[in-house]
């Protein structure tokens, strides 16, 4: 099983839920469901996003198509803001990448 990134993985789910009209179909369970379970793995400048569909009555499931339109909008500009106070991804050698031999990271 591969790993995935939790932003690619909630932005994808997100676009669906577009897709889908604000159904609440795009994950089993419901978006409320998810967001719980992943949460805690999104970058600290979706917490804004996160708190607002937390602290509504009913959560996501308990709004209206246009409520969830406008959440969605929201969630999806600050998945893709950067994080402020994360520092950039530490450097390492291409050797850390499985199949690749020093050998072969010296043509690099």
């Amino acid at each position: 099983m591969t790993q995935h990134d939790p932003v690619q993985l909630l932005h994808n789910i997100l676009d669906l839920e577009v897709q889908k009209h604000y159904n609440d179909g795009a994950v089993i369970g419901g978006l409320d469901a998810y967001l719980t379970i992943t949460g805690s793995s999104l970058p600290q400048s979706f917490a804004p996003a996160l708190e607002r569909v937390r602290n509504a009555p009913g959560g996501y499931r308990g709004w209206n198509t246009e409520q969830r339109s406008e959440w969605l909008a929201t969630a999806l500009e600050l998945l893709w803001k950067p994080d402020p106070h994360t520092p950039p991804p530490e450097l390492q050698p291409v050797t850390v990448l499985t199949r690749v031999s020093v050998k072969t990271a010296a043509l690099f």
